[in-house]
């Protein structure tokens, strides 16, 4: 006759599965975190850009001041109008409304698309983070 035991009541089974729980949600949390760092540095990096471009600050302490490289600065200063930027800015206010990573991501890059940029400007500016 056989013997059935179910592992769902055995001790160390719960405790292992309670252990995993935690550790899925820190992980979470910490991804989260990490996230929410991303995008708020990007948000922050545009509007700064934004207003060193209406106070007109020289390019190379706009450089200096904010975490781009060159080719994307020039390819702002090109595609940067007030009113874009500010369109922009009411866009990204927006992005938490997305559910994930990914869906983060895919609206900032259509949101600096829309904006001006080109894909490969974008592309780059985005992968950094």
């Amino acid at each position: 006759m056989p013997i059935t035991i179910d592992i769902k009541q055995d001790y160390l089974y719960n405790q292992g599965l309670l252990e995993g729980k935690l550790e899925g949600k820190l992980e979470g949390k910490l991804e989260g975190i990490e996230l929410s760092e991303y995008v708020n540095s990007i948000e922050k990096e545009l509007d700064l850009l934004s207003r060193m471009v209406e106070e007109q600050v020289p390019v190379p302490i706009m450089l200096r001041l904010v975490d781009v490289g060159e080719g994307f600065l020039q390819a702002y200063l090109t595609a940067h109008t007030p009113e874009k930027a500010s369109v922009l800015q009411e866009v990204l206010s927006r992005v938490w409304e997305q559910q994930d990573r990914e869906g983060i991501r895919l609206y900032l890059h259509e949101a600096l698309l829309a904006f001006g940029l080109a894909e490969d400007v974008v592309t780059d500016y985005l992968s950094r983070g």
